[in-house]
């Protein structure tokens, strides 16, 4: 199974995106781990980028945030707080149990429900805001 990236996911805001694609794509890698088709030891390098990489992408979204007077940046980032630790656990438990198939199991449905909800909802939200401020959106496309 791969999730393919869908118009559905685009917050119109180009640095966003461009990091929701990649995050989409380490997802993809994990989901490949599941399925057998990458060895199971990649999964901890896939795990240690996404604990690193989550952390990058909620600092910009936050910047853009604050830039903006984001009504909603409280809400927002402990929705990221949230998925941190979360996060963390899959990776505690990934470091204790290894590449068992509940663990993989747990990180990939942690992973697809952060994308279907925490993006499609939440971030995009994010993004028709940051659009009607003009925060993030270079200036050749206005």
């Amino acid at each position: 199974m791969r999730i393919e990236w869908t118009g559905d996911l685009d917050t119109g805001v180009s640095e966003i995106d461009a990091q929701h694609r990649e995050l989409l794509e380490r997802i993809n890698a994990l989901l490949e781990v599941c399925a057998g088709s990458r060895p199971r030891h990649e999964a901890r390098r896939v795990i240690d980028f996404l604990e690193e990489y989550v952390v990058t992408h909620f600092n910009t979204e936050e910047k853009l945030m604050t830039a903006s007077d984001y009504p909603e940046y409280r809400r927002h980032k402990e929705e990221h707080a949230i998925f941190i630790e979360r996060l963390a656990d899959v990776k505690r438990k990934f470091h204790d149990e290894g590449a068992a198939a509940d663990v993989l199991h747990l990180a990939t449905r942690t992973l697809i429900e952060w994308q279907d909800v925490h993006i499609r909802r939440t971030d995009r939200k994010l993004g028709e805001f940051l659009r009607s401020r003009r925060v993030g959106i270079p200036s050749d496309t206005v």
